[in-house]
């Protein structure tokens, strides 16, 4: 049916609520406009758990608008209205990815900061909160901050300072964990490609939560939570927090540690890439430290002292071999 003669049937039975032409016209447009709506919201893609919660709403949502439209069935215009303003309440709700029920702002009111390979960044929150990045690292953050709650987002590692405030947890999420703070320094590694997050706490207190778990784990000053993400265990151990933080200030400390993860690290603190020739050499391991004024070269032949491995360097990066 064309707008124009639905305009004009809603005029010709605003003042008519009695006859039945009149309540059969308004039962055939509440129809329409449940089935206009209902096609809107399903048309929309959102990632597993907002359409899950989605769900959980649109019989809330749908059950609030008729039961209004029962009360205001006199004035069909206001029917209009009504369902127009509820189809845009719920696209808002579900179209911010419900971020009043995550406690998240949408997604394009994050702020991201990325440090390349071979880098280290410091920047100040607008909490006054301070966060050093190290290489391939990438820390996103709300805008506006802190309104009831400061939360970061963590893909690497950092070093925080955090503010004290009791009123404003501060929370870093990272893919498999979120950290629960008032104010304290504390390291956070998580990079992507490593087989564990690791947070080391220096001063203050922390709560270390598996994402979508219960479980927590509460850290003391020198003590650190690992998480292992294939396991899916959580652990406590003590540190050496001077020896953990090191990379902020290009000191390497390195207690019985695979090759494979001595590797790792130099990529991010120099910018180069390492491929090692067999697993049993990646599984290796050393024990060494060394301090910011030392060259790739030289942990390299330092490394290669012992006779275990040799390398050479080819095409941009390093072989290292048996």
């Amino acid at each position: 049916m064309e707008e124009k003669h639905i305009d004009r049937l809603c005029r010709h039975f605003s003042e008519d609520t009695t006859s039945e032409e009149a309540k059969a016209f308004q039962q055939w447009r509440a129809e329409q406009n449940h089935e206009q709506l209902c096609q809107l919201l399903e048309s929309l893609q959102f990632n597993s758990q907002i359409e899950k919660k989605a769900e959980e709403l649109r019989p809330v949502i749908l059950a609030d608008i008729y039961r209004r439209i029962e009360n205001d069935k006199k004035h069909t215009g206001k029917i209009r209205r009504l369902m127009a303003i509820a189809a845009s309440v719920a696209i808002l709700l579900i179209g911010s990815g419900l971020g009043w029920f995550y406690g998240l702002p949408r997604q394009s009111e994050w702020l991201q900061v990325s440090c390349a390979m071979g880098n280290h960044q410091t920047l100040q929150l607008p909490d006054g909160s301070t966060v050093t990045l190290n290489g391939g690292t990438t820390l996103s953050y709300p805008q506006p901050f802190g309104k009831q709650i400061r939360e970061v987002r963590l893909q690497g590692e950092a070093f925080f300072d955090v503010q004290h405030d009791a009123r404003k947890p501060f929370v870093v999420h990272s893919e498999e964990i979120r950290v629960k703070v008032l104010g304290t320094r504390f390291n956070v590694e998580a990079y992507n490609n490593e087989e564990s997050v690791t947070v080391t706490l220096e001063s203050g207190k922390v709560a270390v939560q598996p994402e979508g778990s219960q479980v927590e784990c509460i850290l003391q000053p020198h003590q650190q939570a690992i998480f292992n993400k294939k396991t899916r265990q959580l652990k406590r151990a003590q540190a050496n927090v001077t020896q953990v933080t090191g990379w902020i200030v290009n000191d390497l400390y390195f207690n019985s540690t695979p090759l494979k993860d001595i590797v790792r690290k130099l990529e991010r603190q120099f910018n180069v890439s390492f491929r090692i020739t067999s697993e049993s050499l990646a599984n290796t391991s050393y024990t060494c430290d060394f301090t910011d004024d030392e060259s790739l070269e030289t942990i390299l032949a330092v490394f290669a002292l012992d006779k275990r491995f040799k390398y050479r360097q080819e095409r941009g990066g390093y072989i290292i071999y048996e």
